[in-house]
């Protein structure tokens, strides 16, 4: 599974030429994958709620949208004096939080999925594109409403369009069908201010955190804050696609295998229930399902 195929914690060298020297590194670290396949209503990959609770102070409470939530979390947790009571409730509130991104970065995409399908089938019958060739949503960067990028800024991320795609794949014989979305997660620009809410909250959760725990933790916070004074992190437009792209086929041969092996386990199954019934032998379909599995399995997953 793709959870979190790059990592997302923000980069932590000491100075400016550990910077450099690691700079592809840093990109690969950059990038988030998600993905969904046909009438799936959640996405695999990346999830805001499985991040560190720094990344999620540093990432989903930007904008007039999450204000509310952040001035009730600073309200409630300042008026717990047991620390480790604190320090539960935090995590709970901005684990739930994060989840909300999570639902409605999988509802946009799910949405999305049947609007690159028609796109995709339209391409098929002029002849533009051959299956299982990729093909670009172009909407994905764009800011409207419909496009992906439009849905998470309205939520309050701060995303880069240079730094966001979406690809829809599907195999020679329609199966996997596949949509995926690869972006730079980016520090809200209300971080660069070390008296914004955001770096308030963090305060009250450090203050709860043993003396390791609060040197990670504050490190984190304090990248973050660099990133927002900086606009980082960002990647060449080129970089980024060519990352993405990679993040994606390992999705698509993911999902592929997956269909393999289900259409093997089924062909498998069917086997094992006609050799039990008629003792003799199978038939010559069944024969030709077992040694060609891949048969089997494209008939029982197109739609």
């Amino acid at each position: 599974m793709l959870s979190g195929f790059f990592g997302n914690s923000p980069a932590t060298s000491s100075n400016d030429e550990d910077e450099d020297k690691d700079k592809k590194k840093k990109h690969n670290s950059a990038i988030s994958t998600a993905s969904c396949g046909d009438s799936e209503l959640s996405t695999r990959g990346y999830k805001f709620s499985e991040e560190k609770v720094s990344n999620i102070i540093g990432y989903c409470f930007g904008g007039e949208q999450n204000k509310e939530k952040l001035d009730k979390i600073i309200d409630e947790s300042s008026k717990i004096s047991d620390l480790s009571q604190r320090k539960k409730y935090i995590e709970d509130e901005v684990k739930n939080h994060a989840q909300k991104f999570d639902q409605g970065i999988a509802t946009g995409m799910t949405n999305g999925f049947a609007n690159a399908q028609e796109i995709y089938n339209q391409k098929i019958k002029e002849g533009s594109i051959n299956p299982p060739e990729p093909i670009t949503i172009e909407n994905a960067g764009s800011k409207s409403q419909d496009g992906m990028f439009g849905i998470m800024s309205n939520m309050g991320l701060n995303v880069n369009s240079d730094n966001l795609t979406t690809t829809y794949s599907q195999g020679p014989n329609g199966n996997p069908k596949v949509y995926c979305m690869s972006w730079v997660n980016r520090p809200t620009p209300e971080m660069a201010d070390p008296n914004s809410k955001q770096n308030e909250l963090a305060n009250l959760y450090g203050q709860t955190l043993s003396d390791q725990e609060k040197t990670d933790f504050d490190n984190d916070i304090k990248q973050h804050q660099k990133n927002a004074k900086n606009g980082d992190p960002k990647m060449d437009k080129n970089e980024f696609i060519k990352q993405s792209n990679k993040s994606h086929q390992e999705a698509y041969q993911q999902r592929n295998q997956e269909l393999k092996e289900a259409g093997l386990r089924q062909a498998t199954k069917i086997a094992s229930n006609m050799g039990s019934s008629s003792p003799t032998s199978a038939s010559p379909q069944m024969k030709l399902q077992e040694h060609h599995p891949q048969a089997r399995s494209s008939s029982l997953n197109t739609r």
